[in-house]
Order: C-alpha cells, then sequence, then structure tokens
C-alpha cells in the first residue's frame, strides 16, 4: 500500500519531466549570446512567436535561486516585460497560481494570463512548470488580452556549492499576429533580461 501511495505522488511528476526530457536538443537553433547567457529559438506550430530558450551560470546557491522564484511579487522587478504580479491562489507551498501583466512591443497591447506554478523538488535539481490556469480567478478585463495559451518551464541544477546553472524555456501565444521584426527583437532581449535580472535578485541578502 505504502509503495502504491508513493507512485501516486510521483507519477505527476513524471509526466512533467518527460516530455522536458525529450525535446531538450530537438531543433534548437542558438542565436544570442550576451553577458554569459545563450539563447536558442525553434518554431512552434500555430504560433506566431517561436519558443526561446535562456541559458547560464547563476553565482548564488541553488536554495537561493529557488527563492527568488518564488517570490511572485518580487517577478516585475527582474522578469523580462513583466509589469506586475501576484499570487492568486495557493494550494500548497509547492503549488500555486499566479497572475501577469505583461508589456508586449509597440504596437501590441499589454496582455494578462493566470499562470498555474507547481515547483518539483529533487536534491540537486528544481523544475518549475508553468501552464495557464483555466479557471478564471482573475476577471477579464477590456485593459489586457488574456493569454490563454502558455507554457514555460524553470530548470534549476546545482552545479556548485555557490554556483546554479539555470535553464527558462518559454513558449507563448501572444492572441495576435506579430510583425517578424518585433518578433525577433522580443525573442532575443526577453530571456536576456530575465536571467540577467535574475543574476541581479541572487545577491539580495533576503534569499540567503
Amino acid at each position: 500500500m505504502k509503495m502504491f501511495l508513493k507512485l501516486i505522488y510521483v507519477f505527476p511528476a513524471l509526466v512533467i519531466l518527460l516530455p522536458l526530457n525529450g525535446m531538450a536538443d530537438s531543433n534548437w537553433q542558438k542565436v544570442l549570446v550576451d553577458d554569459g547567457i545563450t539563447v536558442y529559438t525553434r518554431p512552434v506550430e500555430g504560433c506566431s512567436l517561436d519558443e526561446f530558450k535562456g541559458v547560464t551560470v547563476v553565482q548564488a546557491p541553488m536554495h537561493t535561486c529557488l527563492a527568488v522564484l518564488r517570490d511572485v511579487p518580487s517577478q516585475p522587478q527582474w522578469m523580462g516585460d513583466c509589469v506586475d504580479a501576484k499570487v492568486l491562489k495557493t494550494f500548497n507551498k509547492n503549488h500555486i497560481v499566479a497572475y501577469n501583466i505583461i508589456q508586449l512591443p509597440w504596437p501590441l497591447s499589454k496582455r494578462d494570463l493566470q499562470v498555474d506554478t507547481k515547483f518539483i523538488i529533487e536534491d540537486d535539481r528544481v523544475v518549475v512548470a508553468m501552464s495557464v490556469y483555466p479557471e478564471i480567478i482573475e476577471p477579464v478585463t477590456e485593459k489586457y488580452v488574456r493569454i490563454t495559451d502558455f507554457r514555460a518551464t524553470c530548470i534549476l541544477k546545482k552545479t556548485g556549492e555557490e554556483t546554479t546553472s539555470v535553464t527558462y524555456i518559454n513558449r507563448v501565444n501572444p492572441m495576435a499576429p506579430v510583425p517578424a521584426a518585433i518578433a525577433t527583437r522580443f525573442l532575443k532581449k526577453n530571456p536576456v533580461t530575465t536571467l540577467r535580472g535574475f543574476k541581479r535578485m541572487v545577491v539580495h541578502e533576503r534569499y540567503r
């Protein structure tokens, strides 16, 4: 019986992690290296924006990096194009629903989305799996275009006592056609801005 219960607990994590292993090196094209951050992109069928992946090494232990990711209200301080963030619902410490408002490049209007966020904690790795939370908690308004097609993953991997590898993968459907020039600028800027900002946040004493 104990083994059965253990399998029930582990199975959801496997469902999330298996696709990540399968897609880890599939069709990615390196497009930028900047400030120790490497950016890759790949096309996504039915989406006007490519999926992007940003990879870097942060000079901070893994628990510090995790503390920054758990601090949802601080996201506008470091996350590219995020202008507001809050927690809408808490199921438990490792499962929350967050709310983000995103500033897309002109002439696109602001977007908002409800983010179903799950933290999968291992000894030397943390996976944060994010997708759209379908039940409406934050009312839809005319001020923003509500994003209903989104997935992202942040992978923290311990590389030393004071260093952590960070991989950030994001695929978002902007819910409208995006001109090629704007798409290219966004895909290069967002992961660099996000990971550069993340590096700034981990030095704060409150996360240590």
